[in-house]
């Protein structure tokens, strides 16, 4: 997943504040506190993760159009793209590394991101899309929320390929 490669940071966390920042910049900014439920990428478990990244927009309203907006107590897995050197950063391919976690009607985890799911395999060789698993192969719909614990175990299964490789690179 290009999403994983692509990304400095990745986590399942819960946010837990969002504050207006630079208010008299020419861009917009906004800092967000989020607690790791599940550390997957360059974070540890139970941290808080503060970072800035330039403020979305609604229709009508200051801010950058496609950027991500993320409300307190909302859950999401996120795949952050390393700080700029203004110490900003965003999701990897903006909506498309912002996933947000809801209940389905059965009380069970899924995801879905800020592009409906869409384009998740791109990036992927025959080779690596045979490595997942057919219930996650299956689940990848665009349009689909797929459930947290296929995603995760996914994400988590590339990223630890990504370490092997570079190693043996």
């Amino acid at each position: 997943m290009e999403l994983v490669q692509r990304a400095d940071r990745v986590f399942h966390g819960k946010c837990l504040t969002r504050e207006s920042r630079g208010e008299n910049a020419s861009v917009p900014i906004v800092e967000y506190t989020f607690e790791v439920k599940k550390a997957i990428k360059g974070v540890a478990e139970g941290e808080r993760v503060v970072f800035r990244q330039v403020d979305g927009s609604e229709v009508g309203e200051p801010g950058i159009p496609g950027v991500p907006q993320y409300a307190v107590g909302q859950e999401l897995v996120l795949f952050l793209k390393k700080e700029s050197r203004r110490g900003l950063t965003s999701p990897v391919g903006l909506g498309q590394g912002a996933f947000v976690v809801k209940k389905n009607g059965r009380r069970e985890a899924e995801v879905v991101n800020f592009v409906r799911n869409r384009n998740l395999l791109i990036g992927l060789s025959e080779a690596d899309q045979t490595a997942i698993a057919p219930q996650e192969f299956q689940a990848l719909k665009p349009g689909q929320p797929i459930p947290l614990s296929h995603f995760s175990s996914l994400v988590a299964r590339v990223v630890r390929f990504d370490r092997t490789e570079n190693r043996s690179r």
